[in-house]
């Protein structure tokens, strides 16, 4: 079974990194859950959010995290 966890970010820079750790998720490919996905929604951030997303994906294990632009 897959659990899926949907986070939409706005402006959150500064926040969702740890946000995303308190889930298991940037911290390596050993620490990101099994059977656990991540999907990030940018809400059309102006702050640098969208380089923190892309940063959670690159360090939990492939494939965990999905990073998704909402459309306008």
């Amino acid at each position: 079974m897959t659990v899926s966890i949907v986070i939409p970010c706005l402006n959150e820079r500064d926040t969702i990194p740890n946000a995303a750790r308190s889930l298991g998720f940037g911290l390596g490919d050993e620490a990101t859950p099994d059977g656990a996905l991540l999907v990030l929604v940018d809400n059309g951030s102006t702050d640098g959010t969208r380089d923190a997303l892309t940063g959670i994906g690159r360090t939990s294990r492939r494939d965990a995290v999905v990073v998704i632009d909402e459309a306008e």
